[in-house]
């Protein structure tokens, strides 16, 4: 099973959840495969290594071996038919080292030839190692006849989306939001009178940056940077995150957004000061309902401190980026999609 990226186009029929695949392979019959999947890492501090992604599961005994593997900063294509004795020392296997990018789709593809192994990331080929024909002759003889490769499912820590898919904020679209040179937005709020419009849009994207025409629900929420949770309400009761709809104010929780042909509009005001919370800066989280849980289809805006209308932004309060900022306070997830 391949997927097609030609011409920036991702074929979304192609795909399968890894958790679902599986493919049944005549060892004598056929010699060439070629297989691509998407992979998001979110933290790869607190992940197990190494972590098998397909294992190639022997139907004529009872045993299996590892065919893909994914290491710290490195991924590794086993040959078929390998009696796998260290599943990460192979010198008979492709290997190559990388840094995985946080936060991003990564397309990742491979073909087992008749005398080659070959990797391909984000469709540049990165390794080749020839197959010993030595060692697949004594396979054929003597090893099994059928073999079927099978991909990990969550009890080998690994969560499958189909398909790859990633929610963002288009910094481009941002108005009324002053950044200053630390990156943080100043954004006018506090009492009705004083408050202001804001506004920015959210897209979902494909992994090659392009819009999905999906009409889906999305939710915005006003968080701390430092830790991930809620903003109060303010000393009158009103919620922290406001939508604002045709001069009227409404709590955003009463009124989400929605995404039309993969974008959504949003316009917001913030009720509660910086100052009335011990000067700590706040975010606002969107993200799906629909797909609560999965991280990459969460966006979250620069740190916020929200000023009253007569505070000069410049001579407010600085930020000292926290130890456990936004985006790592999530656990680590490895998503990956066939």
């Amino acid at each position: 099973m391949g997927s097609r990226i030609n011409n920036n186009v991702i074929n979304i029929k192609d795909y399968i959840l890894l958790k679902d695949f599986r493919m049944e392979i005549e060892v004598e019959k056929e010699k060439n495969i070629s297989l691509s999947f998407w992979v998001y890492l979110i933290d790869s501090d607190t992940t197990k290594f190494p972590a098998t992604i397909i294992k190639q599961a022997h139907l004529d005994i009872t045993s299996s071996a590892p065919f893909i593997v994914l290491n710290e900063k490195m991924i590794t294509l086993f040959p078929l038919l390998h009696e796998h004795k260290e599943t990460t020392n192979s010198s008979n296997s492709a290997s190559v080292e990388i840094k995985f990018p946080l936060e991003n789709w990564i397309h990742v593809g491979f073909e087992v030839l008749t005398d080659i192994l070959r990797l391909h990331i984000n469709g540049e080929i990165v390794s080749e190692q020839p197959q010993s024909s030595s060692l697949d002759k004594n396979w054929n003889s003597n090893g099994p006849r059928k073999i079927a490769l099978v991909g990990a499912c969550a009890d080998d820590g690994l969560q499958g989306y189909d398909p790859p898919l990633w929610l963002s904020i288009d910094l481009s679209s941002t108005s009324e939001i002053d950044e200053g040179n630390d990156g943080i937005w100043n954004i006018v709020g506090g009492k009705a009178s004083c408050r202001r419009v804001f506004s920015l849009d959210v897209v979902l994207l494909n992994p090659m940056r392009q819009a999905i025409d999906k009409e889906l629900e999305i939710f915005a929420s006003l968080i701390y940077v430092d830790n991930g949770l809620p903003v109060e309400k303010t000393s009158d009761d009103e919620d922290p995150l406001l939508t604002s709809c045709d001069g009227i104010e409404f709590s955003n929780y009463d009124r989400p957004g929605k995404l039309l042909h993969g974008r959504a509009s949003l316009k917001l005001k913030i009720s509660q000061l910086s100052s009335k919370c011990e000067n700590r800066l706040f975010c606002i989280k969107i993200e799906i309902p629909k797909f609560s849980g999965y991280h990459f289809l969460e966006a979250f805006s620069h740190p916020i401190r929200c000023i009253s209308r007569s505070r000069n932004p410049r001579t407010s309060l600085t930020w000292k980026r926290p130890t456990t900022a936004v985006e790592p306070f999530n656990k680590f997830q490895s998503i990956w999609t066939i």
